[in-house]
């Protein structure tokens, strides 16, 4: 039986299964094998290991391919980080965006702004083996205050090379534009979303690698529901999951816009007055144009 937490493989889980103990026994990983099927995996050596992203990456792989990426996952996901200097971590620095569950599961591991409801931007140091995040205990090993690396780690992120665009033309009028990118920092682009699109917008963040906004004007009511939609098939899919829920730009502002998938597949929207206020405007400006 297939658990839930890889109720994307479906009927393939047994073969996943397999080839998971093989790529814990060729490391030298021991686990409890009793909780091996519940998603998580608990060593002495390297501390607890997900299993959800390498899931949703095996997902969109061919089966054949299963063993090297499951040994990858767990030989990024078992290296240990060494103490980095201060000087070394500068050059590395990055923000990633980051779920609130992921943030108040481990509080002491994360240096934190809040960006928006259910969304933090989080200090993080790009590794080549993988992304470490900045702890408070590192700031205080390194002598200095998270205010002075912010503009570092903001730089270096802006510095990444700009997202690939798509723009899908929707039915009934409006476009819907996806920004991705292969980088593990791709979706903290949103912080910088006025180098791709300008104005108030209606934006996605649904995992690492991806973002999507509709323009606030008269045709936002007919791109809603492919925006969430979007979001929540990337959340649910894809390595690295963020967010479901929409973001409504307002300068620099982030306000959430509530949203989800009904068991029936359709869309759902309980936005905030002020924002059913200002598609109200739009509408009515957009009518009184045509």
């Amino acid at each position: 039986m297939t658990p839930d937490w890889a109720h994307l493989l479906g009927d393939d889980y047994p073969q996943f299964r397999t080839a998971l103990l093989t790529a814990l026994g060729e490391l030298g990983i021991s686990v409890d094998p009793d909780h091996l099927d519940h998603g998580v995996l608990h060593t002495e050596e390297h501390g607890t290991m997900g299993l959800s992203n390498v899931v949703r990456v095996c997902h969109a792989a061919p089966r054949e391919t299963w063993p090297a990426v499951i040994a990858e996952h767990l030989r990024r996901a078992s290296a240990k980080s060494e103490a980095l200097s201060l000087d070394h971590a500068r050059q590395h620095l990055r923000v990633r965006v980051t779920p609130e569950d992921t943030v108040h599961a481990q509080p002491e591991s994360f240096v934190i702004r809040e960006l928006a409801d259910g969304l933090y931007a989080t200090l993080a140091i790009d590794l080549p083996e993988h992304v470490k995040f900045v702890a408070p205990k590192d700031l205080a090993a390194w002598g200095v205050a998270a205010d002075e690396l912010w503009p570092v780690a903001l730089a270096s992120t802006r510095g990444e090379p700009a997202l690939e665009r798509d723009d899908i033309e929707l039915e009934g009028g409006g476009r819907l534009t996806v920004l991705y990118g292969e980088s593990y920092f791709a979706a903290s682009q949103v912080l910088f979303l006025e180098r791709y699109i300008e104005g108030e917008v209606l934006v996605a963040v649904p995992d690492r690698h991806a973002i999507a906004c509709i323009v606030m004007d008269g045709h936002v009511l007919q791109g809603i529901g492919a925006l969430v939609m979007f979001a929540h098939m990337r959340f649910t899919e894809q390595p690295g999951a963020v967010s479901e829920q929409l973001y409504w730009r307002r300068g620099e502002r982030y306000v959430k816009v509530p949203c989800g998938v009904r068991e029936d597949g359709t869309p759902w929207v309980a936005p905030p007055d002020d924002f059913n206020d200002a598609v109200l405007a739009l509408t009515r400006r957009s009518d009184a144009s045509t």
